[in-house]
């Protein structure tokens, strides 16, 4: 997970759920063993060449640039992901 997608997770989790449940939602997040990645110049460039290349959110295309980066698999129930499953490993979460 990179910091873009960090910050997308807190305000998605706030707006449906609220201040108090997002911030307890971050701690529960980082006592799981996830790697924090920098967005650095390089993770920028790939983000922006996924976002013009396929029809998903810019946050997802950071996502997707991270997991090509780390040889991540991405968890997600978002149907964008479908676009670039051949991209990188994605593993499917109901909702």
């Amino acid at each position: 997970m990179n910091w873009v997608n960090w910050g997308e997770f807190f305000y998605i989790v706030k707006r449906k759920v609220g201040a108090e449940r997002a911030t307890e939602s971050l701690r529960l997040l980082e006592q799981l063993p996830i790697e924090l990645v920098p967005v650095d110049l390089p993770l920028v460039r790939e983000a922006a060449e996924i976002k013009s290349a396929y029809a998903v959110s810019y946050a997802d295309a950071f996502c997707i640039a991270t997991a090509r980066r780390i040889g991540g698999t991405v968890l997600t129930s978002d149907p964008e992901f479908h676009a670039v499953e051949h991209l990188i490993t994605v593993r499917w979460l109901r909702t």
